[in-house]
């Protein structure tokens, strides 16, 4: 009985031992303290260094959760700060921790909401960059499943790119199942796309018509050459009859005299 009493204490007290030996937990602790601070590169640091000193830690799955919500925070005060394209990379890293698994989609949403609405800033600037820009329409067809989103993106790039055709093409697509009063920024785009559409069937057709009008030109040309040749032709004969008529008159006239042996 009292061996047993000894074992229980001797497992108690190195329980109790390994526990304030927890390695994750100092980083742990400080990576909460950078997090309330707003210094969240510090803060994601310290939460990897929690998990990397003991992946079974309490602390560790801790630094885990607290990690994902530094990375969420830390895009959030870059998307405030109309930092869009720094932005993208800890949006990417906090949907890829997935980590509110139990709610399904709800990371994925709130990554494409984020995207969008930086999209919508970023055309109400002449300077915005296309490559900041091509990033953010990435995380929107990525994270997103809806076809006409990615037919509506798919347009604005080729619209970009001056290539009216392919963003007639996708619009025509886009339109099919997009929903009849769509949300911010597909709302705004939407009719400045409509009006390059338009623009571009009306030159294309204007560049045809010029066309046809050349072809005309060109034919009503070659029916007037073929015309004068006819006549020229025409005049040909006639002057030949004439100088045939000449000849049988000179015909009737006085035999040359002959040469004298």
């Amino acid at each position: 009985m009292v061996r047993t009493k000894l074992v229980a204490v001797v497992v108690l007290v190195l329980a109790v031992g390994f526990a304030g030996c927890d390695k994750a937990k100092g980083p742990f602790l400080a990576g909460e303290k950078f997090r309330s601070e707003g210094q969240f590169d510090l803060a994601i640091a310290s939460f990897d260094e929690a998990w990397n000193a003991n992946p079974t830690s309490e602390f560790a799955t801790k630094a885990k959760v607290s990690k994902a919500l530094a990375l969420f925070a830390k895009a959030e005060k870059l998307e405030k700060d109309g930092k869009y394209a720094e932005m993208i990379d800890p949006l990417k890293k906090w949907v890829e921790m997935d980590p509110e698994k139990d709610l399904g989609r709800v990371p994925k949403a709130k990554a494409v909401y984020k995207a969008e609405n930086s999209l919508n800033e970023l055309g109400k600037s002449s300077s915005a960059s296309s490559e900041t820009v091509g990033k953010l329409i990435d995380v929107v067809t990525s994270y997103d499943d809806s076809p006409w989103k990615r037919d509506f993106w798919a347009a604005y790039i080729a619209a970009s790119k001056r290539d009216y055709r392919t963003m007639r093409a996708m619009m025509d697509r886009a339109k099919k199942v997009m929903p009849p009063a769509p949300a911010v920024p597909y709302s705004i785009i939407w009719p400045d796309m409509e009006r390059l559409a338009k623009m571009d069937e009306l030159a294309h057709h204007a560049a045809g018509g010029k066309a046809d009008d050349k072809k005309d030109d060109k034919g009503a040309k070659d029916d007037k050459g073929s015309a004068g040749k006819a006549d020229k032709g025409k005049g040909g004969k006639k002057d030949a009859g004439k100088s045939g008529s000449k000849g049988g008159k000179g015909g009737k006239g006085k035999a040359p005299k002959k040469m004298k042996k």
